[in-house]
């Protein structure tokens, strides 16, 4: 990864994480601060899996598996509905 590439993810990451602590500040009994610990990792396993398509060079089906492959380990998502996508004929190629 690029020098430029690094400081532009390190800033944006800086930028994510003072909103979130600003917004649960400003409004603490909004819906984010209720979410269980599933609920973060899901949204963290999403936001890596953007900024992994965004900053490497592995293929966006690598990167989007292995999110769901971490969701699927942790047992937020079952088998059927992780799955469930791959049964759209548009989906799959």
């Amino acid at each position: 990864m690029s020098q430029r590439k690094r400081i532009a993810l390190i800033v944006f990451l800086s930028g994510l994480l003072l909103g979130a602590g600003l917004l649960w500040l400003v409004f603490p009994e909004a819906p984010l601060a209720q979410l269980s610990w599933q609920g973060w990792l899901a949204i963290t396993v999403m936001l890596i899996s953007l900024l992994g398509n965004a900053f490497t060079s592995l293929p966006a089906d690598v990167v989007f598996l292995g999110g769901l492959a971490v969701l699927m380990i942790a047992g937020i998502l079952d088998e059927k509905t992780a799955l469930s996508g791959f049964g759209n004929s548009g989906m799959v190629k």
